[in-house]
């Protein structure tokens, strides 16, 4: 199950606007299928490019290789979170 959770979150976001790309991923910290240890469905490699981040938890979520560039990330929190590999552009 976990892998087909993972799968089709996968296939799903890169069709999402930003806006709902951010709903997708607060649903899943609200549901504990993502973060605080109870990770579920995996976003490593997720395509979050122009996600609305903006307040979202995200502590302890496995991140790496995802896809953040165009991301607002004001005020989200990433406490422990596995970020490597992340790509996001530098800011100008």
């Amino acid at each position: 199950m976990r892998e087909i959770a993972w799968a089709r979150t996968l296939t799903i976001l890169p069709r999402l606007d930003g806006e709902r790309k951010g709903s997708v991923l607060r649903f899943l910290h609200e549901a504990n299928l993502i973060g605080d240890g109870m990770s579920i469905i995996d976003l490593h490699h997720a395509d979050l490019k122009g996600a609305d981040l903006s307040g979202a938890n995200l502590n302890l979520a496995n991140l790496s290789g995802a896809n953040l560039e165009d991301t607002d990330t004001r005020d989200a929190s990433f406490l422990l979170a596995d970020l490597k590999g992340i790509y996001r552009p530098p800011d100008d």
